[in-house]
C-alpha cells in the first residue's frame, strides 16, 4: 500500500504491520493487526487506514501501531475492500455487498439481493461502483450502492480482479481478461468481451 511521496505500509501472513519511508527498500514492524487471512490494506492518509481480513475489519489513527475491530453487520467471508472519500464498501459471499457512509465507522447491507460469492471491487467515484464474482458475474451500480445491475459477461468462469486503465474497465479471473464493449459513460446496459491479447493497447 503505497502513499504519497515515499511512505508505504505492508502486511504478511501473521498479521505484523510494516512501515516503509523509502518506497521499500527497508521495512520497520510497526505494529500487529487482528486474526484472519490479510485480504486487503488500505490507508486513506498517512496515519489512518484499515485492514480487511476474511473475518473482520480492522482500523488504525496511529500509522499501524494500534488496531481496532470495525463491528460488521454479518461475517460475510470477507473478500474486497473500497473506499472513496467517506463512501466505502467490502464484498463478501453469497453476494454480500456491505457499505459505510461515515468514513468506515458504521456498516450496513446495500444488496440483499442472493449472487454468486464476489471477490472484487472497484469504485470509479462514491457512486460509480463494480464487483466481480463466480460464474463470470458482474453487477454495477450509479447511485452509490442503492441499486445494482447485472451485466452481460457471457462467461461463466470466476472474477477475481476489476481495473481500470484510461476509459476502459477490466475484469480478470481464471479464463483471462475481459473488456467492456464500451467506454466508461456510466449506463447500466454494458456488456463485455474477452481481450484476445493482453499486450495490446485499447
Amino acid at each position: 500500500c503505497f502513499l504519497k511521496d515515499t511512505l508505504a505500509y505492508g502486511v504478511d501472513v501473521n498479521s505484523d504491520v510494516y512501515k516503509s519511508k523509502d518506497l521499500g527498500v527497508t521495512w520497520r514492524k510497526v505494529g500487529n493487526a487482528g486474526i484472519g487471512n490479510n485480504i486487503k490494506l488500505y490507508f486513506r492518509s498517512d496515519d489512518e487506514g484499515f485492514l480487511l481480513t476474511n473475518l473482520m475489519l480492522y482500523h488504525t489513527t496511529n500509522g499501524g501501531v494500534d488496531w481496532e475491530p470495525i463491528l460488521l453487520p454479518t461475517i460475510p467471508g470477507c473478500t474486497d475492500f473500497c473506499m472513496s472519500g467517506d463512501t466505502a464498501f467490502i464484498a463478501g459471499r453469497s453476494g454480500v455487498i456491505l457499505r459505510s457512509s461515515d468514513g468506515g465507522n458504521s456498516w450496513d447491507f446495500c444488496n440483499r439481493k442472493l449472487y454468486p460469492h464476489l471477490n472484487a471491487l472497484l469504485m470509479l467515484n462514491k457512486d460509480t461502483i463494480y464487483a466481480g464474482g463466480n460464474n463470470g458475474t458482474i453487477l454495477f451500480s450509479e447511485d452509490g450502492g442503492n441499486t445494482w445491475y447485472q451485466q452481460y459477461t457471457g462467461q461463466e468462469t470466476d472474477i477475481y480482479t476489476l481495473q481500470r486503465s484510461n476509459r476502459q474497465i477490466y475484469a480478470g479471473g481464471v479464463s483471462g481478461v475481459l473488456k467492456n464493449k464500451q467506454a466508461i459513460h456510466y449506463l447500466t446496459n454494458y456488456t463485455w468481451e474477452p481481450k484476445k491479447n493482453i499486450l495490446e493497447q485499447d
